[in-house]
């Protein structure tokens, strides 16, 4: 679907903007949950260790933060491995939404005028120039806004893991070649008996 208004391009790209960014501070704030696990005492470290960082050296940071404290053996870093990929596939498509120019458009047709949004990134490959094309629609930034906020869930659930909440199989399973998350270890632990 196209967009019904100029004015709505912009503001999908700004509620993009703003998911995305909900999602980087969703990654400092367990690698700060990491850290103070570890033994962090001063809150000014890890300001400093993580200040300046974009998107992906914070994601490879919590990737290997939670590979070498939480992960027990080779199979549950398999589990991470498939989980860390889709955040991976995240920052790929934030590249092409916050690197591109864009160039608004509006085409008329039967007294309807529909705005269209392009967009050229410039890129390269071993083949030589690879410049990447792309037309988004209000269908794409949703879906795109929707993985981020799924993302974060996913960081919740990590998050639960690191803290002993709850174990890695509880929140997240591979069946076949596919990562199944467990939305229910989101639930508090029902205690009976005690």
């Amino acid at each position: 679907m196209a967009f019904e208004k100029e004015e709505q391009m912009y503001e999908m790209l700004g509620r993009y903007v703003i998911a995305f960014e909900d999602f980087c501070e969703s990654i400092r704030s367990l690698i700060v949950s990491i850290l103070h696990a570890q033994g962090l005492k001063n809150d000014a470290v890890h300001e400093i260790l993580l200040e300046g960082l974009t998107a992906a050296p914070l994601l490879s940071k919590l990737h290997a933060l939670v590979n070498s404290t939480v992960a027990k053996n080779e199979d549950e870093r398999k589990v991470f491995s498939k989980v860390f990929s889709q955040f991976r596939e995240i920052l790929e498509e934030r590249n092409v939404f916050l690197h591109s120019h864009w160039l608004p458009y509006a085409l008329t047709e039967e007294d309807r005028t529909q705005f269209h949004f392009d967009g050229t990134k410039l890129g390269l490959n071993k083949s030589g120039a690879s410049t990447k094309i792309s037309s988004p629609k209000v269908e794409d930034f949703e879906r795109s806004i929707k993985r981020c906020r799924e993302a974060m869930i996913q960081f919740s659930l990590i998050s639960r893991v690191v803290i002993g909440y709850r174990l890695l199989s509880e929140c997240f399973e591979i069946e076949g070649n596919k990562l199944k998350v467990k939305h229910e270890a989101l639930k508090p632990i029902s205690v009976k008996n005690v």
